[in-house]
C-alpha cells in the first residue's frame, strides 16, 4: 500500500470517528434554531398583547360620597376595546332600581360598542348598607369578552364577591367632600338666621 492509501485510511478513520461529534453539533444547531424561531414567536405575541385593551369590571363604593356602591366596566390598556360583553351568574340583584339594573345586565350581556383607553362607565347599582344589610345574593361569577386590534381578547372569568367590600372604608377620597358639606351647613345657617 502507497502513502496516498494510508492517508486515505486514516481520513476515513478520522471521519468515522468525528461522526458522532458531527451528529451531536447538528442537533444542537438544529434545537438552537429551534429555539431562536420559539424566542422570536414571543416576542411577536408580547409586542400584540402589549397593544391590547385590557378590560374589567367591578362593584365599588363611589368616591365623591362613600355611600353608594358602582358598577364599573374600565379599560386600563392602550388600545380601545370593542365588542365588551358581560355576564353574570347568576344576575346581580338591587333594591335599587331592580328594572333599570335589570336592564343593564342584557345591555352588558348583548355588548358595549366600545370603551376608549382610560375610560370607564360607571353605573349606580344600590346604596352599600342597605345591600349589605339585605337578603340579596352577595356573589356572582363574572365573565367578560371583548375585542381589540389584533381580535378577540382571553375571557376573563372570576367570583366576585361583594361580602369582600362589605367592610371597606366608606369615606369619599379627598377633602373636597367635606368642604362642600361644611359650606351647606354655613349656608343653612346664614338662611336661617336671615
Amino acid at each position: 500500500m502507497d502513502s496516498s492509501a494510508w492517508i486515505a485510511v486514516i481520513a476515513a478513520f478520522v471521519a468515522l470517528a468525528s461522526l458522532p461529534f458531527t451528529v451531536q453539533a447538528a442537533r444542537a444547531a438544529a434545537g438552537q434554531a429551534a429555539e431562536s424561531r420559539r424566542q422570536t414567536a414571543l416576542q411577536g405575541q408580547i409586542h400584540i398583547d402589549s397593544q391590547q385593551p385590557y378590560v374589567w369590571l367591578d362593584i365599588m363604593g363611589d368616591d365623591a360620597q362613600g355611600t353608594l356602591l358602582k358598577l364599573t366596566v374600565r379599560n386600563e390598556g392602550p388600545t380601545v376595546a370593542t365588542n365588551i360583553k358581560a355576564s353574570f351568574d347568576p344576575h346581580l340583584q338591587t333594591m335599587h332600581q331592580p328594572e333599570h339594573f335589570s336592564d343593564l345586565q342584557d345591555l352588558l350581556a348583548s355588548g358595549l360598542s366600545y370603551l376608549a383607553p382610560g375610560r370607564k362607565i360607571e353605573w349606580t347599582f344600590d346604596v352599600g348598607h342597605q345591600f349589605f344589610s339585605s337578603d340579596m345574593p352577595k356573589s356572582t361569577t363574572v365573565t367578560i369578552n371583548y375585542a381589540g386590534p389584533h381580535g378577540p381578547c382571553p375571557t376573563n372569568t372570576y367570583l366576585m364577591r361583594l361580602d369582600d367590600i362589605q367592610i371597606s372604608a366608606d369615606v369619599p377620597a379627598g377633602s373636597l367632600h367635606r368642604v362642600a358639606e361644611r359650606i351647606k351647613e354655613l349656608t343653612a345657617v346664614v338662611k336661617a338666621s336671615s
